[in-house]
This record gives structure tokens, sequence and C-alpha cells, in this order.
């Protein structure tokens, strides 16, 4: 299989560059003599940080609402968003980088996962399983947002008055929804990771 391990990373895209990103995965995907060095990856994550930090600094700098306004996504809301935004951000490259040695131990161990879901499989219906939270997921991704713009549209008309309560709750929700689905995402990319694992395995020991 010549082009083969050269590949693996294009069924799992997202993976490839959350790997890149911690400076495990190759810089550019090429043949093994003429891969960068692994301090490419990390000057590059380097790079990304600054250029995230410069960029929020910057967003910041000129955000001129200091208090909730008359919309929820201004002022102290949105100040809020970015700003929780920017550290999960950090936090989850800092921490790949502690856990960047764990990676490969954690997939040569997808064998034990593949046979596990092998017999759940043979034991439950998952696909239909996978129909019913992707169903429940969606459900949430078009209720949760529904209520809450009803909420706030019928608040402000009415009253005017609880903006910054709503505020809270709709940046609250949005996270849950991101978080959820994204682990949902990442549940479809296991998926793919069980059957290639061994592929995966041989690639990474030319990094």
């Amino acid at each position: 299989m010549p082009a083969e391990p050269l590949n693996v990373y294009s069924s799992i895209e997202v993976l490839y560059w959350i790997l890149r990103l911690f400076g495990y995965a190759p810089y550019r995907l090429g043949v093994k003599e003429k891969q960068p060095p692994v301090w490419w990856t990390k000057l590059y994550s380097v790079c990304y940080m600054l250029t995230y930090t410069l960029a929020y600094a910057k967003f910041m700098s000129e955000l001129k609402h200091n208090g909730v306004s008359a919309s929820i996504i201004e002022g102290k809301g949105e100040r809020m968003y970015f700003t929780f935004n920017y550290i999960t951000t950090t936090y989850g490259i800092v921490n790949g980088y502690f856990v960047r040695e764990k990676i490969e131990k954690v997939l040569n161990k997808l064998h034990t996962v593949d046979r596990k879901t092998g017999r759940w499989k043979r034991i439950v219906d998952h696909r239909r399983l996978q129909r019913q939270i992707w169903a429940g997921v969606y459900l949430i991704a078009i209720v949760v947002p529904t209520y809450i713009y009803g909420t706030v549209i019928t608040c402000q008309i009415h009253h005017n008055s609880c903006s910054i309560q709503l505020s809270s709750v709709f940046i609250y929700a949005l996270f849950v929804n991101s978080y959820a689905l994204m682990m949902v995402q990442c549940i479809a990319f296991v998926e793919t990771i069980r059957t290639r694992y061994k592929l995966l395995n041989s690639c990474f020991r030319y990094v």
C-alpha cells in the first residue's frame, strides 16, 4: 500500500488538525523522509496562540459596549462569551501538550475498544440508537435557541428589564449546545478510528 499511510488523516481531518496543533502529527502529509521535525508543529502552535491572542486583544480593545445593551450578544454578554471562549481554547491547547505522550498509548489500546464495540454491536441496534441520539441533538439545537430567543423578545417587549439574566442563560445554553454537538462528532470520529487504528499506529511511528 504505497500511498495509504499518507492519506490516513484524510478520513479524520479534524483529528489530524488537533494532533498537529499539539505538535504530534506531521506539519505536512508527505513521505516520512521529507517530513519536517516535530518542532515545526510546536512552532505552528505557538504562532497560532500568538495570533489568537492578538485577535482577542484587538477585539476587546475595540469593543465599546460596557454594559448589557438592548441586544444580548453585545456589551457584557459579548465580553463574557469571547473571554470564556478564549480561556477554554488556550487551556485546551496547553493541556494538549501535557497529555501529548498519552495519545499514542490510547491509540495503541484501541484494539480493546474495537473488541468491546464489536460485542456491543451484536447486542444493541447501534444504528437505531445513533439515529435517536442525532434526533435528540437536533431537537435540542432547535428547541433551546428558539425558546431563549422567544423569551428574550417577549421579555423585552413587555418588561424590558431582564436582559442581564437572560443573557447569562443564553450564553450558558450556547456553550452547552456547542459542546453537545462537538461530543457527538467525536463519537462519529471514534467510529472511524476504530476501523483504522492499526494504520494510525504504524503511521505515528514515523512522526
